[in-house]
Order: structure tokens, then sequence, then C-alpha cells
């Protein structure tokens, strides 16, 4: 494994004389198993994570076939990562051809990769782009019946993009899982936040920096306005980026594209250009 350039910084700034790693921590957020991924990127880039992930993925039960014959269904939207890995893999081939909708360049490529041929990715903010992509691709009013598309998310939802599609298309919903808030910090988190160690966090949706402040703000009461405002909050998109300050997250930065990897990348750049780089190593 390369060694990064974050990664080869002195031991003596790493280390202490028991070999204990002093390098702050980044808190990872995201649910299993995208935490685990997203962590080793972390220490690929010589940071340290620390995993505390703000929700629970929990697969839904659903029908063993299509609410719909896949004949009848001229698209298929994903909210969401979570949407695509629990889609019902049974299902796959007879949607196979069919335009599908995405947000992200990690939910496209693993809407290609679990068989979808036609993927169609959002390139623009939040529900809104989805919405245009949508309208563009299969517009509406060209026929007699509105285009039926199947809308695949979780259970808990912000309902902007169903509200806005419902008058010009059918929408047929999808529940494939529900994702859980956690309870409380892990206890290493815990400790790690008690001891001013954590520098950084990085935020993948409005639900889960909205719930990362609270379970900060339920762990340190009213010292959480003081981690709150000195973490570095690195978030995926616009959209998140002005819940984490609604929420009180102060230094906030987001990333280029709505992407895991850019998510990370722009995390590192913040850290590097940082007016205190001994936070870093």
């Amino acid at each position: 494994m390369t060694r990064s350039k974050l990664e080869t910084a002195s031991d003596a700034k790493r280390l202490n004389q028991d070999g204990a790693d002093l390098r702050p921590y980044i808190w990872v957020t995201r649910p299993w198993p995208q935490a685990d991924a997203h962590a080793a990127a972390l220490v690929e880039h010589g940071l340290r994570p620390l995993l505390s992930p703000v929700l629970t993925i929990r697969k839904l039960p659903v029908s063993k076939t299509p609410p719909l014959p896949p004949e009848y269904i001229e698209g298929l939207i994903f909210t969401s990562l979570n949407g695509v890995l629990n889609f019902p893999q049974d299902w796959i081939a007879a949607f196979a051809g069919h335009p599908v909708f995405v947000s992200g360049t990690a939910t496209s490529e693993a809407a290609r990769q679990v068989g979808f041929a036609d993927v169609h990715g959002s390139t623009g903010e939040g529900s809104r782009g989805m919405l245009d992509l949508v309208r563009t691709t299969i517009p509406a009013g060209k026929t007699a019946t509105a285009p039926a598309i199947l809308y695949v998310a979780g259970a808990t939802r912000t309902p902007y993009l169903e509200d806005a599609l419902a008058p010009d298309y059918a929408l047929t919903l999808l529940e494939t899982y529900q994702a859980e808030l956690a309870e409380h910090l892990t206890p290493l988190a815990s400790q790690a936040f008690a001891a001013n160690q954590v520098i950084a966090a990085t935020l993948f949706s409005s639900r889960s920096a909205g719930h990362a402040a609270k379970l900060l703000r339920d762990s340190f009461g009213a010292r959480a306005d003081d981690l709150l405002e000195s973490l570095l909050a690195v978030c995926i998109s616009p959209t998140v980026a002005v819940k984490a300050r609604q929420y009180g997250f102060i230094r906030i930065a987001t990333s280029d594209i709505e992407s895991v990897d850019s998510v990370t990348k722009k995390l590192v750049e913040q850290l590097k250009n940082s007016a205190k780089p001994t936070n870093l190593l």
C-alpha cells in the first residue's frame, strides 16, 4: 500500500513513548457496511477514523413479485445507495433495461454493479436535481396515461420528490429499508469527544447531520455547542451543508461533487490547509 503524504508525517507527532496513537479522530457517521469502506479510505490518507454511525439500516420485507408488471413501468427512482443495495435481486433481470434514476456517483456505480444497464445520474442538487432529470428523460403529458415510475426509497424520507412528481406521474412506492436512529454514541466516541480528540466529521445526509448534533447534545449538554463549533463538518452536498448549519455546525465544507470520494478528498484538502496543521498529525 502506498503511503500518502499525510501518513508519512513524523512518527514523533503521531505516537507517544508507549506507542499510543496521538492523532485526532475523524468521526465516521455513515451506517454499516458503508462506514467500513469510508473508514478504510480515510486510513489510506493517514487519517484516524472514529466509527460511530448515527443511523442503522434495517432491510424491510417486500413481496416476491414487483407491485406492477415490469412492462407497465417506464423507469425506477432510487433516492439512496441503500435503496439499490436492498432492492430484491430476483427482480433485477426484469428491470435491467429500464431507465434508472439515481443521485451520486456511488449510487450510480452500485446500480450498474447489481445489473442495471440504463443508469441516469443526477448532477443537480438533491431532490430538485432528480426531479429535473426524470422530467427531462421521461416527459409527462405525451400520452393519455401518466408514465408509471417505481419509486424505491426508505420508510423515512422527505416528501418533496414524490409530491412534486405525483401530479404528472403514476408513482408506485416501494420501501426497501428503514434508517433507524442510533440511541447514543459508541463508548470510544464518547471518550474521544470528552477528551477533545475529534476534529472533523463527514456527513452524508441531512438526517445524519441533525442526529449527529442531537447525539452530541444528549451526551454533553451545554458543552455540545463548543464541540459543534470546533468540529469541521464535511458535507456531501449544499443541501446537507445548509441543514448542518441549522443544526449547530459552524465550520462547514462541502464536497465539490455529490460522491463519497469527493467528501474524502475535500476533508483531506481542508485539513492540509488548516491554520493549525499540528491538529492533524
